[in-house]
């Protein structure tokens, strides 16, 4: 699921724009992913993995 959201706000006197896009995907895939290097997830492993131990996580 594609996900987008836009964010404007005057920051030291000068408008500021934040627009992205998330990309929800499944964690175990993910991280296989990741565990694979592939270059497309430019996550460090150690950074990923915690997330998947989070209580109340569900990658559903």
């Amino acid at each position: 699921m594609l996900t987008c959201f836009s964010y404007q706000k005057e920051f030291h006197g000068a408008l500021f724009r934040n627009e992205e896009a998330v990309l929800r995907q499944d964690y175990e895939e993910i991280a296989e992913a990741v565990a694979q290097r592939n270059p497309a997830y430019c996550v460090p492993r150690g950074g990923l993995l915690p997330v998947g131990k989070y209580p109340g996580f569900s990658s559903n």
